[in-house]
């Protein structure tokens, strides 16, 4: 994740992006930064700072759901889950499987056994 992805981040949250800064961080994710395609799919999907583009952002979701870096995956997943738009599902499953796994993992870095817990 580059420093330059989390300033235009920032300056979205805080509504300071234009149309600029959204341009540059659609070429971060077409340089490979997983965190931009996330974003940069988002911006697509809303249409903010950019022409609303829901095929288009699916694209850069699925490049996002690539990434091993767990905030990544669950702020993916999250976003998608909220809109519950159908073309989502199978793409959700894939990312769930994934966040499961590295839970997995850890749980049993930590000696704990995930399917012992209660999730919700």
């Amino acid at each position: 994740m580059r420093y330059e992805t989390l300033k235009i981040v920032r300056k979205l949250e805080n509504g300071r992006a234009d149309y600029l800064d959204v341009k540059r961080l659609g070429e971060l994710a077409d340089e490979g930064d997983l965190y931009a395609s996330l974003e940069y799919g988002i911006c697509l999907y809303l249409g903010e700072q950019v022409l609303e583009d829901k095929d288009r952002s699916y694209i850069y979701f699925e490049k996002a759901s690539k990434s091993d870096d767990f905030n990544i995956l669950v702020e993916l997943v999250s976003f998608m889950n909220y809109f519950e738009d159908s073309r989502f599902n199978e793409l959700i499953d894939v990312v769930m499987k994934k966040i499961r796994k590295k839970m997995e993992d850890k749980g049993k870095e930590l000696g704990i056994d995930i399917n012992n817990l209660r999730l919700n």
